[in-house]
Formats: C-alpha cells, structure tokens, sequence
C-alpha cells in the first residue's frame, strides 16, 4: 500500500485527549441537554481516533470502519443542533432521546417475551397497547419539531433522512463519501467478503480481516480524522479557538500532502498496478501551486461548519 505519513496524527490526538474535558454535570445537563450530547459525541471520536492512530491495537481495524457511520450521522446531528439554535436543539434532543428510549424498550419486550419470558427486562413481561401508544406520541411529538424547524419532509408528512439533513448543514459531500464507503462494511457486500481473501490471482485465498489490514487502517484514520476535523470547527469552544483553529490547520494541511486517499475500490484488490506515485506528486503539486488556497470539497464543507457557531 502507499505511504501514509498524511494520517500519522497520534501526537495531535494525545494532545487533544489530554486538554478535551469529557465531563458533565446534572447543571450542565439541564442547561443545554444538546451540548453535552456534542460533548459525548466528540468524546467518542476522540476515542476513535486514538484507537485507529495506535500502532500496538490488538484490535483489527476492519471494526473500526463500521463505526465511522454513526460518527458521521453524530456529526450531522450535532450541526444540526448547532444550526437550529439551543432551545430548539434541546427540544428536538429530548424528544429524539425519549422516542428512542422508548423503541428499544418496546423491541427488547417483544424480544424476551418471546424468547426468555422469565428474565425481568425494563418493559414487563409481555409488550402492551400503552407501549405502542407511547410511541406513537412519541413520534408525533419528534415529527412536530421537524415541522417547526422547516426540517420535515415527504409534505410534513415524515421526518427528514439523514441525507437531507447533510444537505441542509453543508455536509452532502462529506455524507456521500462516508455514507457509500462504510455501507459496505454494515450491509451484506460480495466484494467485502472477498476482499477478505486478497493475495495472489491464481490462490489460494485464506479470509480473515487481516488481509488488507494496510488499507482498513489508512481508511479507519482518514475517516476518523476527517470527522474530528470537522467538531474542530463546529465546536471550537470545547478545546479553545486557536488550539481548535491549530488542528484544523494542521489536520487540512497534513491530509493535502498525501498524494492519495482511501479509496472504496482499490488497484491493489483488483490486482491492478497503482499509477506511477512520482507521477502523480509532480501533478498534484503543479496544481495545487497554480491554485495554493482551494482545498477539497470535503474539506471546504467541513471548514463551513464554523458557521453554525
């Protein structure tokens, strides 16, 4: 696989580890309710991060990819939150906790009524007509704050995808990429199985999730990377504006010198050869010295966020 200086950020990462204040109290909560939602969020990519940067992980960074979907839908919400402004955040936060609070009690229900009807679970021993009125209410009571924002859609009629939502906060590009990518890694996908197997053309093929461990790792950094960088600019306040305006610095900079990012599909599991890497440095660095401030799309758009502070 191609070098990956570009996404070495463990210095970076332990340092914002270390100066990130990952607590909140019962104030803090009944305060502003969405941004200790933002404060967890951040928390768990901090953590992603420093497990994806670590060169001793036991842990095959195949399971990590997967993970950077919710990251990334956790970005959006939180942008979201940040673009609908703080009573209406918290408003649509408590009643998005309630619902899905309310969902899993009511699945777990049907689950243990059915297969382990003695084992005692938050919602009795068998799902009830209140349960699914509760969450009927539950649900309106979510839909009406979408309408309220102007966030709804199908004619006020459902809540917006998680797309749309992108969309309206600036992030298409940055859902589109992330969104294709790890949807192979939570869906059923022929080519991720046998991507399992990679090694000569003519075999044998062993799978394991080791295989292509070189381009899971680079993928698990890039992505983890790229949605930190976006809270830099979404939440300065939780590291202080110039160390956060440091990273993304740092972080837009580091990712620019690479010559090549992960792809979805790659040469190397098609057993193709890669272009010639000098070649395309000596391009790159024509290009970017013709045009020294445009920055990729989903870099761009990360950077926009600043303006949902």
């Amino acid at each position: 696989m191609a070098n990956t200086n570009h996404l070495d950020f463990r210095h970076l990462f332990f340092e914002a580890n270390s100066i990130f204040n990952r607590s909140a109290g019962l104030n803090d909560l009944k305060a502003s309710f969405s941004d200790v939602l933002i404060t967890s969020a951040i928390a768990k990519c901090l953590d992603y991060n420093r497990s994806s940067q670590s060169v001793n992980s036991d842990t095959p960074s195949f399971f990590l990819v997967a993970n950077a979907r919710a990251m990334c839908e956790e970005l959006i919400y939180c942008s979201v939150f940040r673009y609908v402004g703080d009573q209406s955040a918290d408003d649509l936060a408590k009643k998005l906790n309630n619902l899905s609070t309310l969902d899993n009690v009511h699945t777990q229900t049907r689950f243990f009524a059915l297969n382990n009807r003695l084992q005692p679970t938050l919602g009795g021993f068998k799902e009830s007509t209140a349960q699914k009125a509760a969450i009927k209410r539950a649900s309106s009571a979510v839909l009406d704050v979408w309408k309220r924002l102007g966030l709804s859609s199908t004619g006020d009629r459902r809540p917006p995808t998680i797309r749309q939502l992108s969309h309206r906060v600036g992030l298409c590009t940055t859902y589109d990429y992330v969104y294709s990518l790890t949807s192979k890694f939570v869906h059923f996908s022929p080519a991720q199985l046998f991507r399992l197997g990679w090694g000569p053309m003519d075999g044998p093929f062993s799978f394991c999730v080791d295989s292509f461990e070189g381009y899971f790792s680079s993928l698990a950094r890039f992505l983890g990377v790229l949605i930190f960088l976006g809270y830099c600019h979404l939440a300065t306040e939780k590291f202080g504006l110039c160390i956060a305006n440091r990273y993304a610095d740092t972080i837009a900079k580091q990712l620019q010198s690479g010559f090549r990012w992960p792809e979805i599909t790659t040469f190397e599991e098609m057993n193709q050869t890669a272009p010639d890497s000098i070649i395309t440095r000596l391009l790159m660095t024509i290009v970017r010295e013709d045009t020294p401030n445009a920055m990729p799309d989903v870099l761009t758009e990360l950077e926009g966020l600043a303006k949902l502070r």
